[in-house]
């Protein structure tokens, strides 16, 4: 099961029917499940949650309804038509597009990234397209902020001058930067841009009209807004962006915009042969597999779970830090009857202590500082015992910034134990607060001072 949290603005249908149930933004609640739903969210919302949720059992669509304000200054309400982030699930459409590029002769998966790039060093030329898809190129998380005033060849050249956490095709890294890549093969190969790519061949031809990033000329009132606490942290649209879409640092890795319904469609009509055929769609996107595809910028938060033999499709998205989607989907689990968090609660019997290695002691450190959810101590660690990757432009108080977004959702972290240890990076496991269960991979320097070069954090 695919289960990632990207920490960025950076993902079918029951059955294999290629029609969508539509939704509009019309309030679904269908007793008795639907309204048990309700009532378990409206209490919920009491507590700060705000966002839509989604709902269906066996196909039928019991629960379509928004939750507490998108926009608190105007207070306007949260609506199912309501424009929310939709973050890593773009890497959703990004993987789409390149196997209908695929399908069409335009590439292969096979393909070294040196075809379509000039001048690859050697230890990328191994880098392949499927390589970039599976998060399997090696290549760093990100390289600076989702923000920054980046080009497509900019971020080319960025991506192909850092440094490789490990050989092409040998281990497993969650990437923004690898999706990138493949959305400036998909704008090289179409001659369009990724917005205009994402419109023609994917959202038009499965009847969605509420997602993009500029081409649906969004109504900025129906955006919701992101609250951390009770900042305001304004919409998507707000931020810096190129004519054309986002900057390179986030496109077609995240940053789309989208309602529940609009997404509920994507999934359905993914799950028949209106977007790709079924031995394309199944190298990616298998139909009857359970999945929770979700994406997060520690403030906005959006997952699409699906459990097919609970008949179930569950849809959240959330616009705060008090009560995110995440924390919400817990509620509802014992109603839908599934058992409690079961996919994401087994931890590997191979598992082993943190041992004790100066790279292991640089991990405890890391732990400790974070765990405190102390500014100074974190501040204090990551001047003394990390370094700043190459292209990663943020200034330390913006790698703060980002570590009291990161605290603030995850709390305090319990390590269960590692998968495996090399001389420069450590693979662990930890448990949240909440009880989620993430993967760690700390890249670490492989002689003194031993000082963490890089992490990556994923759910399971």
């Amino acid at each position: 099961m695919r289960y990632v949290i990207a920490f960025t603005l950076s993902s079918f249908a029951l059955t294999s029917a290629c029609g969508a149930q539509e939704t509009g933004g019309a309030t679904i609640v269908k007793p008795p499940l639907g309204a048990q739903l309700d009532s378990a969210l409206t209490a919920a919302s009491g507590e700060g949650f705000s966002g839509v949720a989604l709902v269906a059992k066996n196909g039928e669509i019991i629960l379509s309804k928004g939750y507490g304000l998108a926009n608190r200054a105007e207070r306007i309400p949260m609506t199912p038509a309501t424009i929310v982030q939709i973050g890593s699930n773009t890497k959703d459409f990004t993987a789409v597009a390149i196997l209908q590029l695929m399908e069409r002769g335009r590439l292969q998966l096979t393909d070294s990234i040196g075809k379509y790039f000039p001048d690859v060093p050697e230890d990328k030329r191994g880098i392949t397209i499927n390589n970039l898809l599976r998060h399997g190129a090696g290549l760093p998380q990100h390289l600076g902020t989702d923000f920054d005033p980046l080009t497509r060849e900019q971020e080319i050249r960025h991506a192909l001058s850092s440094t490789l956490k490990f050989p092409p095709g040998t281990s497993r890294s969650y990437s923004n930067v690898g999706y990138s890549l493949l959305g400036a093969i998909i704008e090289q190969l179409s001659g369009k841009s990724y917005d205009e790519y994402v419109r023609d061949e994917i959202l038009e031809p499965a009847g969605m009209k509420e997602t993009g990033f500029l081409l649906p000329h969004f109504d900025t009132k129906r955006l919701a807004h992101g609250y951390r606490d009770n900042e305001d942290r304004g919409t998507l649209l707000a931020k810096p962006h190129a004519d054309d879409g986002p900057y390179w640092n986030l496109r077609a890795n995240g940053g789309m915009l989208s309602t529940v319904g609009d997404m509920y469609r994507f999934y359905q009509v993914l799950a028949g042969e209106t977007l790709l055929k079924a031995a394309t769609r199944d190298l990616m996107y298998p139909p009857d597999d359970p999945v929770i595809f979700a994406g997060s910028d520690l403030v906005d938060y959006f997952m699409y779970n699906r459990e097919p033999a609970a008949g179930v499709v569950m849809i959240l998205a959330s616009n705060s830090t008090v009560l995110n989607a995440e924390k919400v989907r817990g509620r509802l689990v014992p109603i839908l009857g599934l058992g409690g968090n079961r996919e994401r609660s087994t931890t590997p019997a191979t598992l082993s202590a943190l041992p004790d290695t100066p790279a292991a002691n640089t991990v405890r450190a890391y732990l400790k500082a974070f765990n405190s959810g102390d500014t100074a101590v974190m501040g204090a660690f990551m001047r003394s015992s990390t370094i700043q990757a190459p292209g990663d432009k943020r200034t330390m108080e913006q790698r703060l910034e980002g570590y009291n977004r990161m605290h603030g959702n995850l709390g305090a972290l319990k390590l269960l134990g590692v998968e495996s240890v090399t001389d420069d990076r450590i693979v662990a496991r930890a448990v949240t607060e909440r009880g989620e269960t993430l993967t760690m991979t700390f890249e670490i320097e492989a002689q003194a001072p031993y000082r963490l070069k890089g992490l990556a954090v994923e759910a399971q």
